[in-house]
């Protein structure tokens, strides 16, 4: 039988410590993006390298063009761990342009489940992907796995937040309704899912100005059909996740983070089909359209995106719905 990612050790083992046949092929993809993140990459790889498994890993990290030292510490690592690391390294920074580095990666992947961790995150449980994975072996209807996390914002007074934040007898049974409602957070260093996931969004969201974290997980509800069961999350605190001043999203202007995120949920009405949680959905808009004056008397500037961003994403009949609520008229 050719090597690949049904081969499994008897016990997990540090995957610093695997030695696969040649062309095993791996069970996981971890999939990192890095930019300017000199201060946080090391203890990022570090958590990968920390895992202990029974299955092949792969540590895909895409850097973007970074102008500090990161580059010449994923080269470092990957030097080290050449059988481990899949290092790429744009000349130009792809991001600022449009580019989607996530999905740059997913491309170069060959892993049945996906891990995602930015750059500027990190893992700290040595278990995490072994019992992830154990998990959907034993539940065929999990697609999406995640943990908890510790969120640190910069600036904040308090040291950081537990993510979700739900007691244990909660955790176990949110799901995508309670994430649609904003109830139970799962970040994206604490995730993982099937590979068929990724596919099927990659195809969905290619070349579309609203692809990012937030779509992705609009998606994966989407694709959950809203059963409880298609989303599970470990108790533990799996690895930390910033918001710092470096950060792309953290330092963007609130006008431009409220227009990309009118711009996701268009998107996401038109394309998703939520099933039971699609008003959820249309209300969050109308609440963002709200919050962003686009009422009757709104300025011309807003009222102009918004029949832009209606024009591009919405079919007439879900437009006309909308402005009815929206606006008191059609």
């Amino acid at each position: 039988m050719k090597p690949g990612s049904e081969v499994k050790l008897n016990t997990p083992l540090r995957i610093t410590e695997h030695n696969w046949p040649e062309g095993t092929t791996p069970l996981v993809s971890i999939l990192c993006f890095t930019y300017n993140h000199e201060k946080y990459i090391d203890e990022c790889l570090q958590g990968f390298l920390m895992q202990e498994t029974t299955f092949s890993v792969e540590i895909i990290v895409v850097d973007d063009a970074s102008v500090d030292c990161t580059a010449e510490i994923v080269r470092y690592y990957s030097e080290q761990y050449p059988k481990l690391f899949k290092p790429y390294f744009h000349k130009t920074n792809q991001y600022s342009q449009g580019g989607m580095p996530d999905l740059f990666a997913f491309k170069r992947s060959l892993g049945s489940y996906i891990a995602t961790c930015d750059g500027d995150d990190f893992w700290s449980l040595p278990s995490k992907l072994e019992r992830q994975v154990d998990i959907f072996e034993k539940s065929p209807d999990c697609i999406l796995c995640g943990g908890r996390i510790l969120a640190v914002r910069e600036g904040d007074p308090f040291p950081y937040n537990i993510e979700p934040s739900i007691e244990p007898e909660k955790l176990i049974t949110s799901g995508p309704l309670e994430m649609l409602k904003g109830q139970f957070i799962m970040r994206t260093p604490s995730r993982i899912s099937r590979r068929w996931l990724w596919e099927k969004y990659t195809q969905k969201v290619e070349g579309s100005a609203a692809a990012c974290d937030w779509l992705f997980t609009l998606f994966c509800i989407s694709e959950s059909k809203m059963m409880p069961e298609a989303f599970e999350c470990l108790n533990e605190i799996v690895g930390t996740y910033r918001e710092h001043s470096g950060g792309v999203w953290f330092t963007a202007e609130e006008t431009a983070k409220m227009q990309s995120n009118l711009a996701v949920l268009m998107f996401a009405l038109e394309k998703l089909d939520f099933v039971s949680g699609r008003e959820v959905v249309e209300i969050a808009l109308i609440h963002l359209a709200e919050e962003m004056n686009l009422t009757r008397d709104m300025n011309e500037t807003a009222y102009d995106l918004y029949i832009s961003l209606e024009k591009k994403y919405f079919p007439k009949p879900l437009a006309a719905r909308i402005r009815e609520r929206l606006f008191k008229h059609p």
